[in-house]
């Protein structure tokens, strides 16, 4: 298929069953919604199909839709730039509730520590209150759960 014909090379790639091709072509015709709904059709934990998911969940990610990004970022096996992208956008809470399922509490406190050390030295003292807010909440949420 011509590379100047995008849609009809998707649509070829789909008829065909090569799921992952289509998605590659959605992804090279800058169709990332198109190529979104077409890596659904692709086995779970396909490890070929990892690349692709990354960079959908990088363009979902700098667009600001972090909902979709975060489900490609985990398709591609990076739950930690799933946190780091929470992380930079002060979604701390969501970054945590992914962090934990992946670190171990004392990475997750070494890397807490250093993004609040971060935080200080940049002058961000309304973000830093959130921020330990925020861990603080959990930790006694994880407490009340146990």
């Amino acid at each position: 298929m011509s590379i100047k014909k995008p849609d009809q090379a998707v649509q070829h790639f789909v008829e065909s069953g090569s799921y992952l091709k289509a998605v590659l072509a959605s992804i090279s015709a800058k169709q990332w919604r198109k190529a979104a709904s077409h890596f659904d059709s692709i086995p779970v934990g396909s490890a070929e199909s990892e690349p692709a998911a990354h960079m959908i969940a990088v363009h979902f990610a700098a667009i600001g839709d972090h909902k979709m990004a975060e489900r490609f970022y985990m398709l591609a096996s990076k739950p930690s730039d799933a946190v780091e992208m929470y992380t930079k956008s002060g979604e701390w809470e969501k970054a945590y509730s992914i962090a934990k399922g992946f670190m171990e509490l004392s990475e997750l406190r070494h890397m807490y520590q250093a993004q609040a050390h971060a935080l200080i030295l940049s002058g961000m003292k309304v973000f830093i209150y959130q921020f330990l807010h925020s861990l603080l909440m959990n930790d006694i949420r994880q407490i009340q759960a146990s």
